[in-house]
């Protein structure tokens, strides 16, 4: 009798571990917390219930174990529907404790908690934290949102006289709570002991979910008892993690935190100023943002650095409001000093279009001082971008003022006095005042300032930011704003002549040529209070050519704003010459292939005149040669433009060898710009000379990077205006790719790219290969002849030599597959640098998204043949770029230049989208390797997005209008037949789950006859399931017996 109750109650125990386990294999399938609550959580609570007995409920709670256990043990590929199941484990202890106060689950989930704590393995212990993450979450209830929303109006009313200090700030977060936990003080306690001691875990895997249990009491009441055995609150904690060494940890810690005080204001835009990585700091900016907050508190520093911080970022939006609230703080800012002039303002009596004119003159002059602070001679393209911004954004759009009106009152040129400012207060210029502010004697920083505000004046006027319609309003405020260029030029000679206006700072005659650099110190005629106060650089040489540099690329830029005449385009046109002639100045690349691309469009713009272009940068180089080369009078009677067929490396007669680095480098920079221009598409006398001159051996193999690049960039160009050079010198520019590193590559990236677009991949392949091969021939050879001489030396004859080679012919023949294997594996090699450049989590954000540029570009325009097992490779490597959630944070330009791709790849023709289908079934093949291998990688690609992504790419309405073959119908039939084929013959757990979620969503097939395979092929797979898991897979099959409905439905239309 004892032996039948004891076979009874563990029956019974049995099936209660059964039932509990199939609740708990609903909520790891389900697919939303709704589904988790009604099949899951609510059905265990009621067989908890049942269980009367405490054998019964130990049976449960050993079942909890069990399944806790191979949660967390378990491989990681499904790990959202572990982190479910865990969750459902938890909410089912909170239910039955708030249902029947019944502690006893929660009793075992801390008890388990406090047991696997210490556990030497990192996966326990952070599954440990991540437990009390979920059990502080489902104990910790939300008050009313009017707390919520009171608290939110009162920081935002907070002006900057009025808000409170760090003491303040901490006594008000601490008088209101925003949440209330609900869980037992004894298990509150527990748990919180242990989040005090695996917050500081050496493995960041276990602190990333300490800091998420922390976040989720961060704001919970605390009992009296508790508040005084603690040394630090949750929020601290949470604070304290801002300063974790690594980032993941960080960026946790950022986006659980609540903000609800200044000093948690002040910490998260400290975090968005001076984090070291770029994506926290972006994190941080857009938690700023998302909290609408203001920055009076912020020092100046802090501004101009959160600006920079946001132009680098992706978000234009952020950048855009940010710097309308910066700019409108440096506005009133700039108000209060002129308090006493504004009180003036007030008690005359002006009219109303003077108080206007005044209101735009101190915003610009406002917008002036942030600028200057932001230091647009390191930060141009920053200034300028903030200069539009302010511009359009504040001074337009908020006050509903017309641009033309804006720019008007600022040339307008009225009687002084009264509302207007002196011309020492003005910090624009117009034709009226800028000989007389650039030709005073003072800061060239200053100058140069204005110059820069002058030509973005000038830019808008020409609509260049954008609302051409109103180009015709502005007419009258460009004619205000500039001189004739014949002027215009006058001046910037004088300019230029002068050392930037008779500047104290710079008395360099830029125009002049001279062998050595001019150095000529400005008496002072100035107090030095009227200095600018900005901190010069230690290194004061470098500062002045920074200077020069910036102040030249502001004048030049506005020679093609201006009205074109003969005198005017001829002073231009010699002034430009004149920069380009002198190698004491330092021209950066940007700003040399603008001058040269510049003088190309308006001097030389009819193809005609190429040859001519070509003699005048031909005597500006011959210019700095000549008066540069050393007094030996032999080397100069060869100019570099007409050199001989002799050797290159002579130094007794090329005259290039004898020149300084600085001067080759400034002869070498202005060849590379033409060529850059496009206009030089051919081979001709001079432009052989130049080469010949200027690739020379000790360029290719100079030890400065600028030199070595612009030398290999040169023999680039003659690669693609020969093929017979290219075959010769691809190898070498190859090579000098596989030798440089980091942003060194960028130009050895470009030169191999270009080729490639150029003349296909194929052939540049089979020119590597075969440049191997004549390698490995000269080596055997060379070999050959050796193992004769031996011969000779020891006696044997040359027969036997002969038969011993006969007997290696078979050898030879099989060894001949596994050179073709080779060859196929070397004709990759290019690709596979480029697809390690983009894809390596190490590598430079530039490098990444140039080798993804290149990629695309070969795709695109024929570089690689499509089709190819090249192009196939290459598509499925930029598959797994684009969705690689670390990459889109870490290089955003590689992932905005292929979410620009891709639409317009797929949009050509059908057989782009039938290779998009062939790349993702290689890249899913990939990530399965990657997976069996548990590379970090895999878990980082966003597969389902990805799969989405690829079926919206392929369907018809993505193909053009105008394509080919649109007529031919969908590609998705076939996609459909290889996912069924893939599903039926390699089942994976994972990717069989998201390739048959794709089916229902495929378009509608067209062709009875692929209809019908597709049924037969449905109802094979259909079967193959229910074998292979006896009864199916719940949602394998869900998506498979949808998509076959869709198939029969469309069977009967067809055949109706």
């Amino acid at each position: 009798m004892v032996s039948t109750n004891l076979d009874e109650e563990a029956d019974n125990c049995a099936k209660l571990r059964a039932k509990l386990s199939t609740y708990l294999k609903r909520a790891y399938d389900a697919r939303n917390d709704g589904a988790v609550n009604r099949h899951a959580i609510e059905p265990m609570v009621e067989l908890f219930d049942q269980a009367h007995s405490d054998l019964d409920r130990q049976a449960l709670l050993d079942e909890l174990k069990f399944r806790l256990d191979l949660l967390i043990v378990s491989a990681g590929n499904v790990r959202a529907s572990r982190h479910r199941c865990m969750k459902a484990i938890v909410n089912f202890g909170v239910a039955v404790y708030d249902k029947a106060q019944n502690g006893a689950v929660l009793d075992f989930l801390v008890d388990y908690c406090k047991k696997f704590a210490e556990a030497n393995a990192d996966l326990m212990r952070a599954a440990v934290c991540l437990l009390i993450a979920l059990i502080f979450e489902a104990t910790t209830s939300r008050k009313c949102d009017e707390i919520v929303s009171t608290i939110r109006r009162r920081c935002e009313r907070l002006s900057p006289v009025l808000l409170p200090s760090r003491s303040d700030s901490d006594q008000f977060n601490a008088s209101i709570h925003l949440t209330r936990c609900t869980l037992p003080a004894e298990h509150y306690r527990t748990l919180f002991d242990l989040l005090t001691h695996r917050r500081r875990d050496v493995s960041h895997d276990v602190r990333i979910p300490a800091i998420r249990a922390l976040a989720a009491v961060q704001d919970a009441e605390i009992d009296v008892e508790h508040t005084e055995a603690i040394k630090e609150t949750p929020k601290e904690m949470l604070m304290k993690a801002f300063n974790d060494p690594d980032r993941e940890c960080r960026m946790e810690a950022l986006g659980k935190l609540t903000v609800c005080s200044p000093a948690h204001i002040q910490l998260v835009l400290n975090t968005a100023v001076n984090d070291e990585h770029p994506m926290v700091r972006r994190a941080a900016l857009e938690k700023i943002v998302a909290e609408n907050r203001d920055f009076h508190r912020l020092k100046t520093r802090d501004r101009v650095t959160l600006l920079k911080n946001l132009v680098h970022g992706s978000n234009y939006t952020q950048f855009k409001e940010v710097t309308d609230e910066l700019v409108s703080l440096w506005i009133t800012d700039y108000i209060k000093k002129q308090s006493q002039q504004n009180e003036t303002m007030t008690t005359n009596k002006n009219s109303r279009k003077k108080k206007t004119v005044f209101k735009h003159k101190l915003f610009f002059n406002a917008l002036a001082m942030l600028i200057s602070e932001l230091d647009p001679i390191r930060n141009e393209q920053l200034c300028e971008e903030v200069f539009v911004v302010a511009v359009m954004g504040l001074a337009v759009e908020r006050r509903k003022t017309e641009l033309f009106e804006f720019v008007g009152a600022l040339v307008s040129c009225d009687e002084p006095g009264g509302l207007e400012q002196t011309e020492d207060e003005q910090c624009f210029l117009h034709r009226a005042n800028f000989r007389q502010k650039l030709f005073i004697r003072g800061d060239g920083a200053d100058k140069a300032n204005l110059l820069f505000l002058w030509r973005c004046l000038l830019q808008l006027c020409a609509c260049r930011y954008g609302r051409p319609e109103t180009e015709a309003k502005l007419v009258d405020c460009r004619f205000k704003l500039v001189p004739t260029m014949t002027d215009y030029a006058q001046f910037v000679g004088d300019f230029l002549h002068g050392g930037l206006g008779g500047t104290y700072e710079v008395g360099r005659d830029v125009l002049a040529t001279p062998a050595r650099p001019v150095f000529q110190r400005a008496q002072h005629d100035t107090p030095l209070a009227m200095h600018s106060t900005r901190k010069r650089p230690a290194d004061k040489e470098q500062y002045e050519q920074q200077l020069i540099h910036y102040a030249m690329r502001q004048l030049f830029n506005i020679f093609p704003l201006l009205e074109m005449d003969d005198i005017g385009k001829s002073h231009w046109h010699e002034l430009a010459f004149s920069v380009l002639a002198n190698p004491t100045v330092t021209l950066r690349e940007q700003f040399l292939q603008e001058l040269v691309v510049s003088l190309m469009f308006h001097h030389y713009p009819k193809e005609e005149q190429t040859e001519q272009a070509l003699r005048c940068f031909c005597d500006a180089i011959n210019n700095i040669v000549t008066r540069n080369l050393q007094t030996d009078q032999s080397n100069i009677d060869r100019s570099p433009s007409y050199s001989s067929n002799s050797s290159r490396d002579s130094l007794h007669l090329n005259p290039m060898a004898k020149l300084d680095d600085p001067i080759r480098i400034r002869c070498m920079s202005i060849f590379t710009a033409m060529l850059r221009s496009g206009r030089f598409r051919r081979s001709s006398v001079e432009l052989d000379g130049l080469y010949e001159a200027l690739i020379t051996k000790e360029s290719l193999a100079a030890t400065s990077a600028e030199e070595r690049a612009m030398a290999y960039q040169c023999l680039t160009w003659r690669c693609l205006f020969s093929a017979t050079e290219a075959v010769t010198f691809m190898p070498i520019i190859w090579h000098a790719l596989q030798l440089h590193q980091g942003r060194g590559l960028l130009h050895y990236l470009d030169m191999i790219g270009d080729l490639v677009r150029f003349y296909g991949y194929a052939k540049m392949a089979s020119w590597y290969v075969k440049s191997l091969d004549e390698v490995r021939e000269v080596d055997d050879t060379f070999m050959v002849e050796e193992e004769q001489e031996r011969a000779v030396a020891e006696g044997r004859s040359v027969t036997q030599m002969t038969r011993s080679n006969t007997s290696e012919e078979d050898t030879d023949a099989d060894m001949e597959e596994g050179d073709r294997l080779a060859a196929d594996e070397r004709k990759m090699e290019m690709l596979d640098k480029y697809i390690h450049c983009a894809r390596h989590a190490q590598m430079e954000p530039q490098v990444a998204f140039r080798a993804t540029e290149h990629i695309c570009g070969w795709l695109l325009c024929g570089g690689l043949r499509i089709g190819s097992a090249e192009s196939v490779k290459a598509l499925a490597h930029l598959l797994l770029v684009m969705f690689n959630t670390e990459s889109r944070d870490r290089a955003p330009e590689a992932h905005v230049c292929l979410s620009r791709f891709l639409p317009c790849f797929v949009a050509v023709n059908r057989r782009h989208q039938q290779l998009l289908i062939r790349a993702f079934m290689f890249a899913f093949s990939l990530l399965q390797t990657m997976s069996l291998a548990l590379q970090e990688e895999a878990r980082q690609i966003d597969t389902v997005k990805m799969a989405i992504s690829v079926q919206q790419f392929t369907a018809l309405s993505m193909l053009a209008e105008r394509a080919v073959d649109r007529h031919l119908g969908t590609v998705h039939s076939e996609f459909a037949q290889k996912v069924l084929e893939m599903v039926r013959d390699n089942p994976d757990e994972l990717f069989a789950a998201i390739y048959l979620r794709l089916l229902p969503n495929f378009d509608p097939v067209e062709q009875r006859e692929t209809l019908q395979n597709l049924l037969l092929l449905c109802n094979d797979t259909i079967k193959h399931f229910e074998d292979l898991y006896e009864g199916g897979s719940v949602g394998k099959l869900t998506n498979l017996r949808a998509y076959l409905r869709i198939l029969t439905k469309r069977a009967d239309v067809l055949r109706q």
